[in-house]
């Protein structure tokens, strides 16, 4: 819960700035324990 929490207030700082914000929040069962972050320009430039 908290990393989507948190998942959410990053989206809003980045993308305030123009950044394109994606990511997968780990789960249980799902990975090798980590969350994954790109950054992009939002024009895909």
């Amino acid at each position: 819960m908290l990393c989507r929490i948190a998942g959410a207030f990053d989206r809003g700082l980045f993308e305030a700035t123009g950044v394109r914000f994606e990511n997968i929040t780990w789960t249980p069962g799902h990975g090798s324990g980590c969350c994954h972050i790109a950054l992009t320009n939002r024009d895909g430039a």
